[in-house]
C-alpha cells in the first residue's frame, strides 16, 4: 500500500484525490467519483461540469501513471534481488521510498534485501516501518 491519495494539478490548484476512488488498475469507481464531484462542486462552486470532467480525467491519467511507475519499480527490485544484486535493489527501493514513503510492499522488499545482505537491524526497521503503514 502506498500513499492514500494522488496529487492532481488543475490550473493553479493542486487537488488531493483519494486513491480509493480507483480500483487496482486505475479505473474509476462510479460512486466515489460522484461523491468527489459533489465535494468539488460545493467547495469550488465556480467549476463547470466540463472542468470537473477534466479534473476527473486528469486524476485517472495520474492514477494510471502512478500504478505503472510503482509496478516498474517493484519489478526491477524483484529482478535485482533474483539476480543477487541486493545492493542495487536496496538503492532502488530507498530512492522509491523517498517519493512513496507509505509503500508497504517496498518497505518489506527493502527489509528482505537488507536482511539478506546481513544488515539485520536496518532490515527489521524496514519491516517495522512497513507494518506501520498497513491499514487497520
Amino acid at each position: 500500500m502506498v500513499e492514500n491519495h494522488i496529487d492532481v494539478p488543475y490550473g493553479r490548484m493542486c487537488l488531493r484525490v483519494a486513491r480509493s476512488m480507483f480500483d487496482d488498475q486505475g479505473n474509476p469507481r462510479p460512486l466515489e467519483v460522484a461523491m468527489f464531484r459533489e465535494t468539488l462542486s460545493h467547495r469550488y462552486p465556480w467549476l463547470s461540469r466540463h472542468a470537473l470532467d477534466v479534473i476527473i480525467g486528469n486524476a485517472e491519467e495520474e492514477m494510471r501513471r502512478v500504478i505503472e511507475m510503482e509496478t516498474i519499480t517493484m519489478d526491477r527490485a524483484r529482478g535485482l534481488q533474483a539476480a543477487g544484486d541486493l545492493r542495487q535493489a536496496v538503492d532502488l527501493l530507498r530512492q522509491h521510498l523517498e517519493d512513496e514513503p507509505d509503500d508497504v510492499d517496498a518497505w518489506n522488499r527493502l527489509g528482505e534485501s537488507l536482511c539478506r545482505l546481513g544488515d539485520l537491524g536496518e532490515g527489521y526497521r524496514a519491516f517495522a516501518r512497513g507494518r506501520r503503514g498497513l491499514p487497520k
